[in-house]
């Protein structure tokens, strides 16, 4: 646990960071993650937890949660990560809130290194952790 006001994990996050090595907040919205870990500790973005893409279509607060998270990472300057998608309707909802990047099973399951070298070429070193889905 890397809390905020823990100066060991800062100046962790730091020495990572100064390596060129990016940090993601991953699962936001549920357990320890929180707004104030965003503005003291140095994200490149932030994952938001499945549980809100889950629910976009039939539950408002969901997709009111999404936008705000949206202009929340834009005016900090990180990316948002929907996490979760598994159905075109919930894409073409995330679109429409402006949410750029996601993850899920609409994109692709889990593949080995192997699998995703000879699907994706070799020219890719790494897997990405998402996948851009602005039209």
């Amino acid at each position: 646990n890397i809390a905020p006001n823990n100066n060991v994990g800062w100046h962790v996050f730091d020495a990572l960071t100064q390596r060129g090595i990016e940090i993601y907040l991953d699962d936001f919205g549920t357990g320890y993650s929180s707004l104030g870990a965003l503005h003291s500790l140095p994200f490149s973005a932030i994952k938001l937890d499945r549980s809100f893409v889950r629910g976009l279509e039939a539950e408002h607060e969901n997709a009111t949660t999404v936008r705000a998270m949206v202009m929340i990472a834009e005016n900090r300057g990180i990316r948002l990560i929907a996490e979760g998608i598994e159905t075109h309707e919930q894409l073409a909802t995330l679109r429409e809130l402006d949410c750029r990047y996601g993850q899920g099973f609409l994109f692709s399951r889990p593949l080995r290194a192997d699998e995703l070298e000879s699907q994706f070429g070799e020219e890719l070193s790494f897997a990405v952790a998402a996948t851009i889905i602005t039209a």
